[in-house]
């Protein structure tokens, strides 16, 4: 293979590629071609063999980066009271038991 066509073949990863690199599951990246949030290559009859271009590796990852505040409740000053259980915090958890009417 010439050393232009091995550049290219390395810019084109497949399913159990992107997994490893991303640290995420080939059923996730397997879910997010199949609903269109990444745009990939598909070669061959039937299904065929999918492939995903570092630059739309990329691309993805940019779609995904989120911005901002942590969520409500899970920064530095901690769960606010009235939230979800986080921790078994035995007062809340008689408090509402009380209030559902299970004490």
């Amino acid at each position: 293979m010439s050393e232009r066509a091995e550049g290219n073949a390395a810019r084109m990863m497949t399913v159990a590629d992107l997994a490893e690199l991303s640290q995420l599951s080939e059923s996730f990246w397997y879910q997010a071609i199949a609903e269109g949030r990444c745009r990939h290559y598909r070669f061959g009859k039937g299904q065929g063999g999918i492939r995903v271009s570092v630059e739309q590796y990329e691309s993805f990852l940019r779609t995904g980066e989120k911005k901002g505040a942590d969520p409500p409740g899970t920064g530095p000053e901690g769960p606010k009271p009235g939230g979800p259980f986080r921790h078994l915090d035995p007062e809340r958890l008689l408090e509402a038991w009380k209030e559902q009417g299970a004490v």
